[in-house]
């Protein structure tokens, strides 16, 4: 089954479509030279699976004069169209600046973490210095008496 498409209410083709599109009326002729050898190929595919009986659809015509780009879905197709480059790069930085700000989260907990059972380990320090001075100040005065 062939695709058609339509443009200002008719059904066309894509060979028809790739035409329209290409077509300049201002200087009334194909635009693009490259297209120009293209469309010459699409029509004589054409008439060539139509004088061969060949049971071709417009479609597999088209592909078979212009391939489908690799890792290309078309817009009329059904389906996500893929990521451009500059948006698959992107992401890759996203997800590096995502990565990372979580390392640092986790490195910012761990030295809180050590922050605190060194005050902890401090505080147990220091009230064991205050402990030893008030017994040695008291043995002192003891002494003295």
């Amino acid at each position: 089954m062939s695709r058609e498409l339509e443009v200002e209410g008719d059904k066309v083709d894509r060979i028809t479509l790739q035409y329209e599109t290409h077509f300049s009326k201002k200087i009334g002729k194909l635009s693009d030279v490259k297209f120009k050898r293209i469309y010459n190929q699409l029509i004589e595919a054409k008439e060539r699976c139509e004088a061969e009986g060949l049971d071709m659809i417009i479609d597999e015509i088209f592909n078979s004069v212009v391939p489908p780009k690799p890792r290309y879905v078309q817009g009329f197709d059904p389906g996500p169209k893929p990521m451009s480059r500059a948006f698959r790069l992107s992401e890759q930085r996203r997800k590096k600046a995502e990565d990372r700000a979580k390392s640092a989260e986790e490195k910012n907990e761990e030295l809180t973490k050590q922050i605190e059972e060194l005050r902890a380990r401090q505080d147990r320090i220091e009230e064991s210095i205050f402990q030893r001075i008030r017994t040695n100040v008291q043995a002192h005065f003891q002494k003295q008496d």
